[in-house]
This record gives C-alpha cells, sequence and structure tokens, in this order.
C-alpha cells in the first residue's frame, strides 16, 4: 500500500501512555514516543507485529538486539519517566 509514497510520506511512530493514580486520585500520565519511519521491505523475521518494518536509525526494530530496543522504546519512554515522577 506504501510502494508510491513518498519518504516524507513514511514517518511513523510508536506511543505508549502510562496512567498512575495516586492514594490521593490525582491522576498521572506518562506518555513515551518513539519516532520512525516505515521502510521499503521487511528487512528480518525476529520480533513483534510493526517491528519488521518499523525504522528506528537505519535499522528496524526487529534487526535491533532487544537490549538495543528496550534503550529506545515507547514503553521505556514511559516508564522512565513514571520512575522519574517517584523521584
Amino acid at each position: 500500500m506504501m510502494e508510491k509514497a513518498k519518504e516524507e510520506e513514511r514517518t511513523a511512530r510508536f506511543k505508549c501512555v502510562i496512567c498512575y493514580i495516586d492514594e490521593e486520585g490525582k491522576v498521572n500520565t506518562f506518555e513515551g514516543v518513539c519516532e520512525g519511519k516505515i521502510s521499503h521491505e521487511i528487512r528480518a523475521d525476529n520480533g513483534f507485529c510493526y517491528d519488521l518494518i518499523f525504522m528506528y536509525g537505519d535499522k528496524t526494530f526487529a534487526e535491533m538486539s532487544g537490549e538495543e530496543k528496550d534503550k529506545v522504546s515507547h514503553r521505556r519512554r514511559a516508564i522512565d519517566k513514571l520512575v522519574e515522577s517517584f523521584q
């Protein structure tokens, strides 16, 4: 479906929002975003769903090691913000 898409039309992002409600009932939300683009082809068969075509830098998520992906993932970024709020 994206064969004819221009490079600037291939942008993509993963987003994660974590909600924590404290003991007073205050709602706290923490958002993590990972910006990338859609590759022109499937570049690996390792990974989960969109990992096969989501490019971060010069690799798809599927081409990254678990450690590399965990450092930049949208979930990691949201969790880091949540943890920071407790410090």
